[in-house]
C-alpha cells in the first residue's frame, strides 16, 4: 500500500511514526482549545461538567460510528480512509495502521489512539534511542504536545502552572502512580480504553470505562465532602 501511494523510500515503521505525528498535531490543536477530557466532565467544576461530558461524549459517538463503518468496508475504501484522516481520529489510526501501512513482510501493530502504551514507548525511545526505535506512539505523543503546545501559544492561554500547597502536590502524585498503575492492568485510559477501545466494541474498554467513571465520582465525592467540611467555620458553645 505504500508504494501506490508514493512512499515506497518510507518502511511501515517510519510511516506509522509520521502517521502518529499528524493525527497527535491534530489531536493536540484540537483538545487544547476545547478543553477535551472526561474528568473534566465527571469532577471539575459543576458550571463546566455538562458541556465537557457533552463534548467527550460526542467524540465517542463520531469514533464509534466511523470505526465500524471502516470495519463494515473492511478497511478498504480509499474514500473512507481520506475522510477518517480529515475528520476522525480514531478511526483515522485504525485505518492507517491496520490497512494503509499494511505489509506482509514487515508488520506493525493494529493501533489507535492512546496514551498509556505510547508514553511507555516514548520514555524507552528517549533513554535509549540507539535499542529501541521510534513507532506509531512515539509520534502520537510528540504531535500531542506540539499541537497542544501550538494551540495554547496562538490563541493566547499559555502559561506555567504549579501546585498550591504541598497536600496537593501529594494528591496529585499519589493520582498519578494510581493512574498509571490502573492504565496499564485496565489496557489503556480514556483515550485508549475509552474512545479507542468503545469504538472498537471492546469488552474491556467498557469495563474500564466503568470503572473509571465509577471511581472518579466516588473521589471527587470523596475529596468535596472534605474539603466542605475542612471549611466549615467552627461552632461555639456558649458558656
Amino acid at each position: 500500500m505504500l508504494a501506490t501511494l508514493g512512499f515506497e523510500m518510507l518502511s511501515p515503521r517510519t510511516a506509522s511514526v509520521v502517521l502518529g505525528l499528524v493525527l497527535g498535531l491534530a489531536f493536540g490543536l484540537l483538545a487544547e482549545p476545547t478543553r477535551f477530557c472526561l474528568r473534566r466532565g465527571l469532577a471539575g467544576p459543576a458550571r463546566e461538567r455538562r458541556p465537557a461530558l457533552a463534548l467527550w461524549l460526542m467524540a465517542l459517538a463520531v469514533a464509534l460510528a466511523g470505526t465500524q463503518a471502516a470495519v463494515a468496508a473492511g478497511l478498504g475504501l480509499g474514500t473512507l480512509a481520506a475522510g477518517a484522516a480529515l475528520r476522525l481520529l480514531v478511526p483515522a489510526a485504525w485505518v492507517g495502521t491496520g490497512w494503509l501501512l499494511a505489509d506482509e513482510f514487515d508488520p506493525i501493530p493494529l493501533e489507535s489512539l492512546s496514551m498509556i502504551l505510547p508514553s511507555a514507548e516514548t520514555l524507552f525511545w528517549t533513554i535509549a534511542a540507539s535499542a529501541v526505535p521510534a513507532a506509531f506512539g512515539t509520534g502520537l505523543i510528540g504531535g500531542i504536545v506540539a499541537g497542544a503546545l501550538a494551540a495554547s501559544t496562538l490563541g493566547g492561554r499559555f502559561g506555567w502552572q504549579s501546585f498550591s500547597s504541598a497536600a496537593e502536590t501529594g494528591r496529585y502524585l499519589a493520582g498519578a502512580v494510581l493512574m498509571g498503575l490502573g492504565g496499564v492492568l485496565a489496557g489503556g485510559c480514556t483515550l485508549g480504553a475509552g474512545l479507542a477501545g468503545l469504538s472498537s466494541l471492546s469488552l474491556a474498554g467498557g469495563l474500564a470505562m466503568a470503572g473509571i467513571v465509577l471511581g472518579a465520582r466516588l473521589t471527587d465525592r470523596a475529596i468535596s465532602g472534605n474539603a466542605a467540611g475542612s471549611a466549615a467555620p467552627p461552632t461555639t458553645r456558649p458558656a
